[in-house]
């Protein structure tokens, strides 16, 4: 069930809106970011899961042909979206040209367990 929205550009279809923790989307806000520019990013970027979470980075080339003299979509060029591991929850967004490379230098797992999955009931 997707819709599609109109922008003042071109008709977007939006997949399943992703739910927001409370911190994303006081994020969202104070970066004056959409959610179908969210939803974008989501859709069109490049996917690492690294520490537990995914992280979701819009490149230049990431971006499709069609889309790369639209104002609105080259904004978002260097945009990184953190999700929870099974990609329900946004939990955070930021800008950043460079954080692919933060992103790559990351461990693929987390280095440890957290002391629920540690310590096992007598």
């Amino acid at each position: 069930m997707n819709a599609l929205i109109r922008t003042n550009f071109a008709a977007v279809a939006c997949p399943p809106v992703p739910v927001l923790t409370r911190h994303a989307h006081s994020r969202m806000q104070q970066r004056h970011f959409s959610q179908l520019e969210l939803n974008y990013v989501v859709e069109n970027g490049q996917l690492f899961r690294r520490t537990g979470i995914c992280f979701y980075f819009l490149g230049a080339k990431d971006v499709p042909v069609g889309d790369r003299k639209l104002g609105w979509v080259q904004r978002l060029v260097g945009l990184t979206v953190l999700a929870s591991a099974d990609q329900a929850a946004v939990i955070t967004l930021y800008k950043n040209q460079n954080s692919l490379r933060d992103i790559k230098k990351k461990s693929k797992f987390r280095l440890y367990r957290s002391l629920e999955t540690v310590v096992k009931p007598v």
